[in-house]
């Protein structure tokens, strides 16, 4: 303010425009009366004012408007009210109002200022009412928005209670089925864990029985047909047969010319140490009595080495030239004695833990 009066509040009326709008306008030189044909943006305007050369000030002889630039000529030459004998002087103005008092506007000057004015008003008037009508657009989607927003919410509350009671109903159900079913599991658990190790405790005792038992092989040679075993768990069976006094072992029964045989063996201590006796068994079948009894010739048991089975120890039956045929029961042939534990382990018959065990029957 000139007076250098802050405004007060209701003196003051705020507009919001747009950013960049207020330096598009076009606004003239307050000296455009005066001569200055000035025309730019408003950002401009205050340098220009400064520099103007069109400032106008008022006579203090005649208070006519002079330019600034002019008024010393005027006083001098040009002032209707100083004669020209009498000297010239220039007052001092005695306020800042005086020194700056502008002309009364001209009427061209009116219209093109009042052009400018109206032109800058309707451009601000027609930016407020598209704001207005952008806020108010605003608004109605906002409330748009918060009405959809609580009916939402609403349903979805109602979803969420009505889904949560289905959902306590399903647990309840399923810890009582859950509780059934514990304790069903734990009793079929039990139950199949008894089964499971009774079937495996006589598995057990199956595969020792064939771990222990003889591997037979059938093979024929010029001298006639030999048979071939193998004792597996040499070491385990001597063990055994050391604790208890004595341990017996029979093969699966193998088909030899048409009739079941089966080779059976004994480990048996003493005092002279540990003895192995053998017997050949020969059971009853359908065909016996079509088939040709072999077993009447003479027949050699013994062990052999696996690697050579030129090595060997064995005894053969002088008592007996051969072995009768089966009635009812089976038929146990002659047994003998082979040698002792100790010997047949020196005599490299004993391969791998096992002991190689034949039969042979003469042609």
């Amino acid at each position: 303010p000139l007076d250098n009066t802050s405004f007060s509040g209701d003196a003051v009326l705020r507009l919001d425009v747009q950013d960049g709008y207020a330096g598009e306008l076009k606004v003239a030189c307050w000296n455009a009366p005066s001569g200055c044909n000035y025309v730019g943006p408003t950002a401009s305007l205050l340098e220009h004012f400064q520099q103007c050369a069109f400032h106008v000030v008022s006579c203090p002889r005649c208070h006519s408007s002079v330019l600034r630039s002019c008024i010393v000529g005027h006083c001098k030459d040009g002032c209707s009210s100083v004669s020209p004998a009498e000297p010239v002087v220039l007052a001092e103005p005695t306020t800042a109002a005086e020194h700056i008092a502008l002309p009364e506007p001209a009427t061209d000057l009116d219209v093109a200022v009042y052009g400018v004015v109206e032109n800058a008003s309707k451009k601000l008037s027609k930016e407020m009412g598209r704001l207005y009508e952008e806020f108010c657009c605003l608004h109605t989607s906002l409330n748009q928005c918060r009405e959809d927003i609580r009916i939402t919410a609403r349903d979805s509350r109602d979803q969420l209670e009505a889904r949560l009671a289905f959902l306590s109903e399903q647990l309840a159900g399923l810890s009582a089925l859950s509780a059934e079913s514990s304790a069903a599991t734990v009793d079929m658990g039990n139950a199949l864990k008894a089964h499971v190790s009774s079937e495996l405790r006589m598995q057990c005792e199956r595969l020792t029985s064939i771990a222990g038992s003889t591997s037979p092989e059938v093979s024929t040679t010029d001298g006639g047909m030999e048979v071939y075993w193998r004792i597996a768990d040499w070491a385990a069976l001597k063990a055994k047969a050391e604790r208890d006094g004595t341990v017996s072992v029979e093969s699966p029964v193998q088909n030899a010319f048409g009739y079941r045989v089966s080779h059976f063996v004994t480990f048996r201590k003493s005092s002279l140490g540990l003895h192995c006796w053998m017997a050949l068994r020969i059971h009853p079948g359908d065909d016996d009595s079509v088939l040709e009894w072999p077993f009447r010739k003479a027949f050699a048991t013994g062990v052999v080495n696996p690697a050579d089975k030129a090595k060997r120890l064995f005894c053969r039956n002088k008592t007996c030239c051969g072995i009768e045929k089966p009635g009812i029961r089976h038929s146990t042939s002659g047994g003998c004695i082979l040698s002792k534990a100790t010997d047949m382990e020196m005599a490299g018959v004993v391969k791998d833990d096992a002991l190689y065990l034949f039969f042979q029957i003469e042609s």
